[in-house]
């Protein structure tokens, strides 16, 4: 998979036999899971303890020093070996309309534990592309130093597009992630960011860009909730 960063968010899906049946598929083709990031729901992250495995989350808490019913703690999550943590996803950022102090939070204590942030941003109209992703990369990064920053991995996820089964323009893509790298670079002198692609991830489009510089890796969502579909996308 040409050493591809591959997020597997598998959302609200899937039951306990489901997943159990999941994990042992993961490990019976281990072998095609070395950069592949599996982020269950939170109830299920214990299923996925297991050393060839690299586990994600799927949230955080913004509220660490409040102990609040029902969130995430940085604690608990670093008790798992998690290495990755899902942040400003559209669904958080536009169904349950999440704020940007909130995401700068998340951010730190994903950091404070030791994990990597997976930042999402995107666009909901696309003739306003560069206005609305130089907003939301802004308002967070105007918060955090560079050295935070540098530690951030971004996945661009054209709202627009998402679920609607429409071929993806890959000119469009690498224009818009090349925008991306250009505004952090310019504006908070990081160099090297890595950026990923979510939105209708698939085999035709993974195929299509794998060998693309200017994509590292791809945040998966639908595709990645069965096994064989995964497995195609990874190769």
């Amino acid at each position: 998979m040409n050493n591809k960063l591959m997020i597997c968010n598998l959302k609200m899906h899937r039951d306990f036999d489901e997943m159990v049946s999941y994990k042992n598929k993961i490990l019976e083709n281990i072998e095609q899971f070395k950069n592949v990031v599996i982020c269950p729901p939170v109830v299920f992250m214990s299923l996925f303890l297991d050393e060839n495995i690299i586990l994600g989350s799927q949230d955080i808490t913004a509220y660490e020093d409040l102990k609040l019913t029902g969130e995430i703690g940085t604690c608990q999550l670093k008790s798992l070996n998690t290495k990755y943590v899902i942040i400003g996803h559209s669904e958080r950022r536009n169904v349950l309309k999440e704020n940007n102090q909130m995401f700068i939070n998340k951010i730190r204590n994903t950091l404070s534990g030791g994990m990597i942030p997976i930042f999402c941003i995107g666009e909901l109209n696309p003739k306003k592309f560069e206005k609305e992703i130089n907003k939301q990369i802004k308002c967070v990064y105007n918060s955090l130093n560079k050295d935070d920053i540098a530690n951030i991995i971004i996945a661009y996820e054209p709202i627009y597009n998402v679920n609607k089964d429409k071929d993806v323009d890959i000119n469009i893509i690498i224009e818009h992630v090349k925008y991306i790298r250009k505004t952090v670079k310019e504006n908070f002198k990081v160099d090297n960011v890595r950026v990923l692609y979510g939105g209708n991830v698939d085999k035709s489009l993974v195929t299509n860009t794998i060998n693309l510089p200017d994509i590292d890796g791809y945040l998966i969502g639908r595709k990645s909730l069965d096994i064989k579909e995964l497995l195609q996308i990874l190769g």
